[in-house]
């Protein structure tokens, strides 16, 4: 294994929240964040960038009344240098020597909560393992099993990796993701599937003028472009109609997420030219063959 730490809560969510008062605080104003209680190499651990001061160190005997807060933390106090601020928590004072970036332990669906993390190994609920990259998870499981009931053989060894708890919290969107996959392939089938029909309807009406056309001295690529023309047109009509309303929707269900992706804008004119190239596709067909048919036998009846 790479580092091991122990924490209040796992890794994947908040299990504790209290009050703290800094210099310069709004009066009568009380602020609650999220509460981190760990040993040593929290942060090496799970891997979160430090961005100002240092981290906790066994060298440094005073650690244990100091604080460590994330960005978002900073950004509620506005401390403008926070290294060396002293923070009141639980009645005591905590100087803060380091600042870490923003981490996302929670709901994905909220904004990062405000964070500090206090020095107390003996407030444990779960202990987080890096493992050291290997080809054979088993043994290493194995190996982190024994150690474990070494120390605490009255306890059963019980484990999540941290990726599969964070899969669990996006299932509805993944749900969500899917079903839309499976809905918009469906209209598109459909869609096509009657635009064929159409076009096949549209050249069979249209089979003694593509006749007289063509006796008349009109190519085969000219013929395909009139019947063409008249089905790219309310593609367009469509596309310039529906873009708006695609927008606005799609934006109206990003907002409900606090941390979500920008709608590139490209991404309409592209969908737009796809829809134009599938319906000229299908509607070229049923023109060529239109086109290329003997006039003689649409204007026998004649």
């Amino acid at each position: 294994m790479e580092s091991v730490t122990k924490s209040n809560s796992a890794v994947t969510e908040l299990a504790s929240w209290n009050f703290v008062e800094w210099p310069g605080k709004p009066e009568g104003q009380r602020y609650i964040f999220a509460t981190i209680a760990t040993e040593y190499d929290y942060t090496k651990t799970l891997g979160i960038r430090l961005l100002q001061g240092r981290d906790f160190s066994e060298d440094v005997k005073s650690d244990t009344a100091a604080i460590i807060v994330n960005q978002a933390a900073i950004d509620l106090m506005q401390l403008k240098d926070p290294i060396g601020t002293q923070l009141v928590l639980w009645g005591a004072k905590r100087t803060l020597i380091g600042v870490v970036e923003n981490s996302l332990m929670d709901s994905p669906y909220e904004t990062i909560s405000p964070m500090f993390m206090v020095l107390i190994p003996d407030w444990v609920n779960a202990v987080t393992i890096r493992l050291s990259r290997s080809s054979d998870l088993r043994e290493s499981l194995a190996k982190v099993e024994a150690v474990f009931k070494k120390h605490t053989p009255g306890y059963p060894f019980e484990f999540n990796f941290a990726d599969q708890q964070f899969d669990k919290k996006f299932k509805s969107i993944e749900m969500t993701s899917t079903l839309a996959g499976l809905f918009a392939s469906l209209a598109v089938i459909i869609t096509c599937l009657g635009l064929f029909g159409l076009a096949a309807f549209t050249a069979q009406q249209r089979t003694k003028e593509i006749g007289i056309r063509k006796v008349l001295g009109a190519s085969v690529s000219g013929l395909v472009t009139l019947i063409s023309t008249d089905f790219s047109r309310l593609v367009v009509l469509a596309f310039v109609l529906a873009s708006p309303f695609a927008w606005w929707l799609l934006e109206q269900f990003l907002q409900q997420y606090k941390y979500r992706i920008q709608i590139p804008w490209w991404v309409f004119p592209l969908t737009g030219l796809i829809a134009l190239m599938l319906a000229l596709l299908i509607v070229g067909m049923q023109a060529l063959r239109a086109a290329t048919s003997n006039p003689v036998n649409s204007l026998r009846s004649e």
